[in-house]
Formats: structure tokens, C-alpha cells, sequence
């Protein structure tokens, strides 16, 4: 009886993922660096745990986003809405 693989959540946050915050980032904020966040994102992508993908997400955003909390937030807010359902 042959089974399918068990889907792992660390799988959500993969090149796609990382390439679509990175358009929305960039819709949002004209200084946005996108070429660096993904730089950020996605390198040793494969070798990462879920936990550490989700670090390095939030390593991406501070390298990138305003150094202005208020600012950052404002941004990340009018994001949200648009990203994929699910482990977000």
C-alpha cells in the first residue's frame, strides 16, 4: 500500500513564498531592497528547520523594512491581507 509523504510545514515557506512577500514588500515600500531579502530568505533555504525559516524571514524584513517601527508596521499590515492562507 504505497502512502504519499507527509506534508511538512517547513515546505510553506519556500523560493515561491519568499518571491511573492518580496513583490508585496516592494509594492509597498519604494525603498524596499528586494534582490537582499531574498538574498536573505532563501539562502540554505533547503537545510532549515520550520522554526529557522521563520527566523530567517524575520532577519529578511529587518534588513530591509524601515528602521521606523511605526512605519515597518504600517507596511506589514497592508501585506497581510495578501498573503497565501495558512501557516503565515
Amino acid at each position: 500500500m504505497a502512502t504519499d509523504a507527509p506534508f511538512e510545514l517547513r515546505a510553506m515557506f519556500n523560493p515561491a513564498y519568499y518571491r511573492r512577500v518580496a513583490d508585496l514588500l516592494a509594492a509597498e515600500h519604494s525603498d524596499f531592497d528586494r534582490k537582499r531579502f531574498l538574498a536573505i530568505a532563501t539562502t540554505g533555504l533547503a537545510d532549515l528547520t520550520l522554526i529557522q525559516r521563520m527566523r530567517r524571514t524575520t532577519d529578511a524584513a529587518n534588513a530591509t523594512l524601515p528602521n521606523d517601527f511605526p512605519a515597518t508596521i504600517t507596511i506589514l499590515q497592508r501585506i497581510a491581507p495578501c498573503l497565501p492562507p495558512g501557516f503565515t
